[in-house]
């Protein structure tokens, strides 16, 4: 509930008494303390202390709602219907907000983080709120008009948890009461608390819990738990822990704490009277009868034991262990060191179980072993691990030492044979060996010890390669290689046998391979198919003779050329272009059973081009050294350079050379190779006149300030260009260039370009430049009369001056009247000009007129202060005869017209006074007089 017009100085009252509240706390002030209510009694609270509390998540409102000074309350649906409760302040005044909200299925503390609301109340409206027939909607935010205090009643659901927070908004901490009646759904079971189960806390029997039906008060309930026996046994309680050690206001179990621990068997509680004269009272006083109880077990603690050993594979690597019950995770060692396999050595590498994951107690978990376990019977035995002990579970049973557990690992696999193997029949130099079942990698030799060959000719086994897959510790087959190719035909026996590793061919489940086995091969050669070739040596063709040896039953020839041609016979020949410089010949040679193939390159090499390269690359610039270097290419015997100027030099490389003329030529370099064939190289080159730069436009002198306009004039090879002005600027491959100097001194002009063929082209050109004279009289002065000063402006020696009144002197004295005065400085013809007013004052006293006559005919038409140009803290004003103020200025030059509101003003006598700071003298003058208006 909220009103919004409280003045800011109550706000700021109200903040700091907030910020003093201690955090809420203590039965019914949190959400994890709420109050049990009972749904058929009225609830009375008496005050609502101040506390402070964070405000809950949002609800559908701009303004959160604050669970400060509150009071929790909680309650269970035992039907579903509509929930109707009303809340009645002690004090009218007061305003009460409120939410109810769902946390079936979680923690209450969640409110703060999550909004649950299904109905709130801030409205602004004083004095009773609720959820009642006359409500208006599920949600009303801060403000509202009368009737907003009350929300619709919502539909409680059977079997879920609800939660009321009842906030003191105005903080007057008086309390109110509280009625759930008239709703539909009820919230009281209507029947007395009852024990709902008993038994020892984990494997403790010291501790008994308790859980009951439904909330009991924390007020029945005494501190040693006087309401409670246990038969069969003496058992003494030494105290009892419940959230009523929280300050909570209601339980729903218990834990009795005995004198000491319980032994196996059947057992019953009973509830008496305690000694507070009840025994347990729900929130509706409703009381357990006398004499309840209820019967309950403590159960004997069996050993932990091995049920069950789980493995995957014929040759596994994980041992899967199922225990009878939970074992400690802080009993089990990281490497299985409580467990070890017989018979054999059987290493292993580590335990793997939910414990990695931050589980406290495990009943099922896998032995990671180092290697894989073969075929054959085993025992899983229990010793004591480098922790110190073997395994106990959560009640400290342990498993003893030397217990065991037998296990089988079935043999799944016959031996492997081999299946097939793949070589090349035409004298192979490896043989690939293909297996009836995946072998182990690291059963097989990397030296190939494993196997031998036998034939017409002697095998030597170098290397074993096995397959891809033995990455992941299996292999399809090994690839034997051999030290030299079989080169005698015949049939040939692969044998296996114990390698130099102690150990046959294994397969993956380490069964062996039987040595007695062995695998047939034929082997043939192939012919060889190396050939001669011999080359005839041609002005226009090379002619290539070929030849194959024969032997080893070769009788089949075939020859392919690189261009595409092809010829059959042991001995061919083929021709080829003098420009062709390589050719490819390749020989397939068979003996009708075996092929064999060659390809080579033969190099022809007596081919020719004519060429060369000038530096400069391109066109030259006139009388410029040009060098010629030859690029031809072949067997070349004599050179012949024609310059097209009718020069000519005989030799490969010609000296540098120069064209003093500009134009066209055409140069040719002819060359001749060993067999007398000719060939040419010609370019035409242009030779260019030399780089020409210019600049027109410049004067013969400038003042500062003045622009400089220039032209630049250039040769036709020019592509670019720079202008230096002399004083920092610079222009780049501009045409027309306009600039100014703005000190005095003599500049540089330079212009600067490169020649595309001619190189850098400069032109300087030199300017003087003069400063504009600085002319400053100063601003108009007045002056009384006969009073002159001196006038001008400091002499520079290299300016001639002209003054208005003809004098040429730089500083000159006034005349004793009112006259302008102009100066004019001349720099060799550059000239700086400036005037000053000089108002000479007839007479110096300031006084006023008698009379003034404003008839607009230019003579004594405003009654004003005369020769008052230079008063200081001037001021002069003029009243009528009946006192009024007709006229007012600070203006010593301003004067009053005989206007007044816009009309003429009467003729007659008017007053006026004066005021001002004498320019002369610097005294205050006051003064009063009177003047006549004359019309």
């Amino acid at each position: 509930m909220r009103f919004f017009t409280f003045i800011f100085l109550l706000i700021f009252c109200i903040t700091n008494i907030t910020l003093a509240q201690p955090p809420c706390s203590g039965p019914g002030r949190t959400a994890q303390t709420a109050i049990a209510v009972c749904g058929i009694l009225t609830f009375q609270q008496s005050s609502v202390t101040s506390c402070t509390g964070p405000d809950l998540p949002f609800n559908g409102c701009t303004t959160l709602l604050t669970s400060s000074n509150s009071v929790w309350y909680k309650f269970h649906c035992y039907q579903s219907g509509t929930l109707s409760f009303l809340l009645k302040p002690n004090t009218f005044s007061d305003d009460y907000d409120w939410q109810i909200m769902d946390h079936t299925g979680r923690p209450p503390g969640s409110v703060y983080n999550v909004n649950l609301g299904i109905s709130i109340n801030l409205s602004g409206q004083p004095g009773p709120t609720g959820c009642t027939a006359a409500g208006t909607l599920n949600i009303n935010c801060a403000g509202g008009s009368p009737g907003t205090q009350f929300n619709i009643m919502p539909n409680l659901i059977a079997g879920h948890d609800y939660l009321l927070m009842v906030n003191n908004y105005v903080n007057s901490q008086s309390g109110y009461d509280l009625d759930f009646a008239g709703g539909t759904a009820v919230l009281t079971n209507n029947q007395p608390p009852a024990i709902t189960n008993v038994g020892i806390v984990g494997c403790d029997a010291s501790l008994l819990k308790i859980n009951f039906s439904e909330d009991v008060l924390c007020s029945s309930l005494t501190t040693l738990g006087s309401e409670f026996t246990i038969t069969g046994g003496t058992h003494t309680i030494t105290s009892i822990t419940s959230t009523c050690n929280t300050n909570a206001f209601s339980f729903t179990e218990l834990t009795l704490v005995l004198q000491n621990p319980m032994l196996p068997g059947n057992y019953r509680i009973t509830v008496n009277n305690g000694t507070d004269a009840n025994t347990l009272l729900d929130v509706c006083q409703d009381a357990m009868p006398v004499g309840s109880f209820f019967d309950f077990t403590v159960p004997t603690q069996l050993t932990p034991v091995i049920n069950q050993i789980n493995s995957t594979g014929c040759a596994p690597r994980v041992l899967q262990v199922i225990l009878n019950k939970p074992v400690l995770c802080s009993s089990i060692t990281t490497t299985g060191s409580e467990f070890s396999i017989t018979p054999g050595t059987h290493a292993i590498s580590s335990v793997q179980s939910a414990c990695g994951s931050g589980a406290v107690y495990i009943d099922t978990l896998d032995i990671v072993l180092q290697n894989p376990l073969p075929f054959g019977n085993y025992q899983l035995v229990i010793n004591n691990g480098t922790d110190g002990n073997t395994i106990f579970d959560t009640c400290g049973i342990m498993i003893p030492v030397g217990y065991n557990f037998p296990f089988v690992i079935l043999q799944t696999t016959t031996a492997p044979v081999v299946d097939s193997v793949q070589f090349d029949p035409c004298g192979p130099d490896f043989i690939k060996v293909f297996y009836s079942n995946p072998i182990l990698c690291s059963s097989v030799s990397a030296n190939g010890s494993d196997f031998f060959v036998t034939g017409p000719s002697a095998v030597n086994i170098v290397s074993a390669t096995t397959d891809v897959t033995c990455t992941q510790g299996y292999t399809n087959w090994v690839l034997l290689q051999f030290a030299s190719p079989i080169n005698v035909i015949g049939n040939y026996v692969l044998h296996n046998g114990t390698g130099t590793d102690g150990n046959g061919i294994l397969d993956t489940c380490y069964v062996n391979q039987n040595t007695a086995e062995t695998h047939s091969f034929n082997a043939s050669v192939k012919p060889p198919a190396l050939f001669n070739s011999q080359v005839k040596w041609g002005c226009i063709k090379d002619t290539i003779l070929l030849s194959h040896p024969g032997g080893n039953g070769a009788n089949s020839w075939t020859w392919n050329f690189s261009d595409g041609s092809s010829a059959v016979g042991q001995t061919v020949s083929h021709t080829f272009p003098v420009t062709t410089p390589t050719v490819t010949v390749q020989l397939i040679v068979s003996n009708g059973t075996c092929t064999d193939s060659v390809t080579n390159t033969i190099t022809l090499g007596n081919s020719f081009k004519a060429g060369f390269t000038n530096s400069p690359v391109d066109s030259f610039c006139i009388n410029t050294p040009v060098t010629f270097t030859d690029t031809s290419r072949g067997n070349i015997s004599n050179y012949l350079w024609d310059f097209g100027d009718l020069t000519q030099f005989n030799g490969q490389n010609p000296p540098a050379h120069v064209y003093p003329v500009s134009k066209d030529y055409n140069i040719k370099l002819i060359v001749t190779d060993i067999y007398g064939c000719k060939d040419t190289a010609s370019k035409t080159r242009y030779v260019t006149p030399a780089a020409f730069i210019d600049f027109t436009g410049l004067k013969p002198q400038y003042c500062t300030g003045n622009q400089v306009l220039l032209t630049r004039k250039i040769s036709r090879f020019m592509s670019s260009y720079i202008w230096d002005n002399g004083d920092g600027k610079t222009f780049t491959n501009e045409v027309d260039v306009n600039f100014s100097y703005a000190k005095e001194g003599v500049y540089t002009i330079t212009l600067s370009g490169v020649d595309r063929y001619c190189g850098t082209a400069t032109m300087s050109k030199i300017v003087p430049v003069y400063a504009v004279p600085k002319v400053k009289l100063g601003a108009d002065t007045i002056l009384c009369q006969a009073e002159r000063i001196l006038i001008g402006v400091t002499p520079n020696a290299n300016y001639t001056y002209l003054w208005s009144t003809g004098a040429t002197a730089p500083q000159i004295y006034t005349d004793i009247f009112t006259r302008d005065y102009i100066l004019t400085a001349d720099n060799n013809g550059c000239r700086g000009t400036d005037a000053m007013h000089i108002k000479v004052l007839p007479v110096c006293l300031i006084k006023v007129p008698g009379a003034f006559t404003p008839n607009r005919d230019g003579l004594n038409d405003e009654l004003k202060a005369l020769n008052a140009d230079l008063a200081k803290n001037f001021s002069f004003k003029v009243y009528n005869r009946l006192g009024q103020l007709v006229f007012s200025t600070n203006n010593p030059l301003e004067g009053w017209n005989g206007i007044l509101k816009g009309n003429p003003a009467s003729s007659g006598t008017y007053v006026w006074m004066l005021s001002y700071i004498d320019p002369w003298n610097g005294k205050p003058v006051n003064e009063k007089g009177t003047s006549i208006l004359l019309r």
